[in-house]
């Protein structure tokens, strides 16, 4: 999805208002959009929403959720009722007439409790820097230190949706619901740490014709899955050869087959280990070049320990499509030389494995994510999925493309391996190399957020798999 500006996303919305989609549709649509993502959460686990609604455009969004609310609503304004005009005020008023209480914030108070969810409308993309009025700051702070959820609507009040810098009380959301397209301030400078997790509500705009960047998105997920027909059967669904794990690091293979099985693979093959916890549908087998030769895709490097030069070469000269993580990027670090990249091949290196590719290959780093990941695709010639918050996925023709999915819980030891696992299953069944690591770094984030307690690294195989499943299923967003 593509990434723009506030001024090309009010450009689209004139030119949609100009085509006669009414202003009232387009806030329906977000409005709608947003409580559909909200609405079953808060039926299981909210008892009240609380809006903060403002002056701007924002307030029309905050008051259709207000009253299309299916528990308890408080809309909290920053102005006096009487003090909106237009859509805003036809909004609030359909808001009252559904029997929400909506009351002017004058000197705005704490009160919320355990079971509250707070819906952020103060400000939206129109904030252009500088300092929050006193009594949206206020509001803004009070909420900060409240404790509950806070969801924003498009951006996070205070936030400039052009540059990421926050202003001071900003809001620091648990999650945004992005509108139509996301915006560039989202994804640099404050925007990450204040955004939390994102979800996306298309609405009746026309594409843009340019962008900053791409986002990867749940829309973008849907429609890039693969979808066996049923009448597949195990090797043509894909077939890959995991070459991992040594004798100090046995569980990193374990979680890249098992990643591999998970996200669809029909067949894997474990080369060199046989491990008591391995699934029983995973064959384990010594001789590395039938594995290969008998595969569609190769995944090497996770738990491998040092000194796998030699095993490197030999994987990449089979010359099938590869995803080389861990110590196989260890590996090319130590024969720079003798690596020459691929279209075919896949690298998810952290940053401390960028830094040392990075060195090896005379790249100078920034520590700006999406120029690395570019700088290092361009000299290697290989898709770059560099890991973080944030993962920029980039392609050697420049293309890249930053990930909108995953949150702290993936910053555990072995989730790495199952991501390896992951892409090698997506690239198996037929997708090409950098839509199969975007979509499979995507999924694998899902996974995490999906889960109901802090999950470990083996829980994440079968996350994936049962967010796949639903996504396939009923394009869940």
């Amino acid at each position: 999805m593509k990434v723009i500006t506030r001024e090309e996303m009010r450009a689209l919305e004139a030119r949609s208002i100009a085509a006669g989609i009414s202003e009232d549709k387009l806030v329906c649509t977000a409005a709608d959009g947003a409580m559909r993502v909200l609405g079953p959460m808060m039926l299981s686990r909210f008892r009240r929403m609380v809006v903060l609604a403002g002056t701007g455009n924002n307030a029309s969004d905050a008051f259709r959720m207000a009253a299309d609310s299916p528990i308890e609503t408080l809309v909290l304004t920053s102005i006096q009722a009487d003090g909106y005009h237009g859509t805003p005020l036809r909004f609030l008023e359909a808001a009252r007439a559904a029997g929400v209480e909506i009351r002017f914030a004058k000197q705005p108070e704490g009160g919320y409790l355990p079971g509250d969810i707070i819906v952020d409308g103060l400000l939206g993309i129109g904030f252009n820097g500088g300092d929050l009025r006193p009594n949206i700051a206020a509001m803004a702070a009070i909420a900060n230190a409240s404790g509950v959820p806070i969801v924003s609507v498009d951006v996070p009040s205070g936030l400039d949706s052009n540059t990421g810098k926050a202003a001071k009380d900003a809001i620091a959301a648990s999650m945004t619901i992005v509108l139509g397209y996301p915006k560039a301030g989202l994804f640099s400078g404050d925007g990450p740490a204040h955004c939390g997790r994102m979800r996306f509500v298309p609405i009746p705009v026309p594409p843009p014709e340019t962008c900053c960047f791409e986002a990867y998105t749940a829309l973008d997920a849907a429609l890039k899955l693969p979808k066996p027909t049923f009448d597949v059967h195990k090797k043509s669904r894909g077939r890959v050869c995991v070459c991992a794990g040594s004798d100090l690091y046995a569980g990193a293979a374990v979680l890249c087959c098992h990643g591999a099985m998970r996200a669809g693979a029909g067949y894997v093959k474990l080369v060199g280990h046989r491990i008591p916890n391995l699934a029983a549908c995973i064959v384990c087998t010594d001789n590395l070049e039938k594995a290969m030769e008998d595969s569609d895709v190769i995944v090497a490097g996770p738990g491998w320990g040092p000194g796998k030069s030699n095993m490197l070469q030999t994987i990449l000269n089979a010359g099938k499509p590869t995803v080389l993580d861990a110590d196989a990027l260890n590996a090319i670090c130590e024969a720079p030389d003798s690596f020459s990249g691929r279209a075919d091949i896949i690298l998810t290196p952290h940053y401390g494995e960028a830094a040392r590719l990075a060195k090896a290959f005379g790249v100078t780093l920034s520590g700006d994510r999406m120029n690395d990941s570019i700088k290092l695709s361009a000299t290697l010639g290989c898709v770059v999925s560099l890991k973080g918050h944030g993962t920029v996925t980039s392609h050697p023709n420049g293309r890249c493309v930053t990930n909108t999915s995953g949150d702290a819980m993936l910053a555990t030891a072995g989730t790495g391996d199952v991501l390896s696992g992951i892409i090698g299953a997506l690239m198996a069944n037929g997708m090409e190399p950098f839509e199969a690591a975007t979509l499979g770094v995507f999924c694998h984030g899902r996974a995490a957020e999906s889960c109901d307690g802090i999950p470990i690294a083996d829980d994440i195989p079968e996350l994936t798999g049962k967010f796949m499943r639903r996504l396939a299923e009923s394009g869940e967003f």
